[in-house]
């Protein structure tokens, strides 16, 4: 089901927004860096940090909070096998008594929500190693 929804971002000038001087632009350009971080591009599948979502073209899905945790890491280790043990621990946090039965079942539901939007880059399971996105 692709989502008929568009999100429309009017463009400012940091300038106007701080004419106070250079700590003020300063601030401004961080914050500008940030807002540029929170996205990440990989094939043709683009992740937003900032606003919990992924997005192919003008199509996009909303994650859970758990969700965006398991697709930002990894975004940020392409092309790298990550365990669901790495997954539970570092980026969901989660206690060691947990089981990885929990990332298998998130996985499962990112997978769908990319097949909802009709990307073609996927998370791929890797057998005995974990999964990688790409």
């Amino acid at each position: 089901m692709k989502s008929n929804f568009k999100i429309i971002v009017k463009s400012f000038s940091f300038d106007k927004m701080c004419p106070m001087g250079k700590a003020s632009k300063t601030l401004a350009v961080s914050t500008q860096a940030q807002l540029l971080i929170a996205r990440i591009t990989i094939g043709d599948l683009e992740y937003d940090a900032q606003l919990q979502i992924l997005r192919h073209g003008e199509c996009f899905t909303f994650l859970t909070l758990c969700e965006s945790k398991i697709v930002a890491y990894l975004f940020r280790n392409p092309k790298r096998h990550i365990s669901s043990e790495e997954l539970l621990h570092t980026a969901l946090g989660s206690k060691a008594r947990q089981k990885t039965t929990i990332v298998e079942r998130h996985v499962c539901s990112i997978r769908k929500k990319i097949a909802e939007i009709e990307a073609k880059t996927t998370i791929r399971t890797i057998r005995y190693h974990g999964y990688v996105i790409g």
